[in-house]
């Protein structure tokens, strides 16, 4: 193989380990502090690692409360459960759980066990968070696509339909995240045309593009018209304020 294309293809295998690295590692958490600490568990939502990382941005807002990101990229509910029980051992008072969005975007696909699978899940986490006496919420997925139509939207509902379920019938809190969305956004979601292109290789296409080329969540999706997301799923800095919002309002509550 000549020289320069052996270089190339070494040059090419290091973008993709890093990008693959982006998207897979765990999010750096905080020095300890005397700030409150809430453990968040989810999926790339939550992880951050696409588009803004709201849990960094809340954290740097808050003088009094800080969230731990435990958010794992491609991550199920279902391959939460570990997770959670290390975290129970912990004794927090008050823990997120942002997941669901792998499972609407399976569904959305097709995939006749998605909803098994989440169920399944969702009703681990929630049985054993009820019966931890610990104060915690359940984040919808976001409102995927940004549209109030079609099959992705469809899948939506049908994943709030169980975390719903699940979550009252263990003493959860539930922030409809989606919901929230869907106001912000009015009537600018019924005409949104945009396609949602949800697998690893858009994903790791995405997490390059921020760390090796310097595109903001903001740059990539105002090249593809989408108003609350970097790419239809994860959040961008306008999404991202939305939900530090709604968790902040939660903490005050809780």
């Amino acid at each position: 193989m000549p020289l320069a294309l052996l270089m190339l293809a070494v040059g090419a295998a290091w973008v993709l380990a890093r990008g693959w690295w982006q998207l897979s590692s765990p999010a750096l958490l905080p020095p300890p502090s005397s700030r409150a600490s809430v453990p968040v568990l989810g999926d790339g939502v939550a992880r951050g690692a696409v588009g803004t990382d709201w849990i960094a941005g809340f954290n740097q807002a808050q003088s009094r409360i800080v969230l731990l990101n435990y958010g794992s990229s491609f991550a199920e509910c279902e391959d939460l459960l570990e997770g959670l029980n290390e975290q129970l051992d912990q004794r927090p008072e008050r823990l997120l759980i942002v997941a669901g969005s792998r499972e609407v975007l399976a569904m959305a696909a097709g995939d006749a066990q998605a909803r098994q699978r989440l169920e399944k899940g969702c009703a681990a986490i929630c049985r054993a968070l009820g019966s931890s006496g610990i104060q915690a919420a359940w984040v919808t997925p976001p409102l995927m696509g940004e549209r109030a139509t079609g099959p992705l939207y469809d899948a939506l509902l049908s994943a709030v339909e169980v975390i719903e379920s699940s979550a009252s019938s263990h003493g959860l809190d539930v922030l409809s995240l989606h919901v929230r969305m869907l106001d912000h956004l009015g009537s600018a979601v019924v005409g949104s045309e945009t396609r949602v292109d949800p697998g690893r290789v858009a994903a790791l296409r995405l997490a390059l593009a921020q760390s090796m080329l310097g595109r903001t969540p903001e740059d990539l999706a105002h090249e593809r018209g989408w108003r609350m997301t970097a790419d239809g799923i994860h959040l961008n800095a306008r999404g991202a304020q939305l939900l530090q919002e709604m968790v902040q309002s939660w903490l005050g509550r809780a």
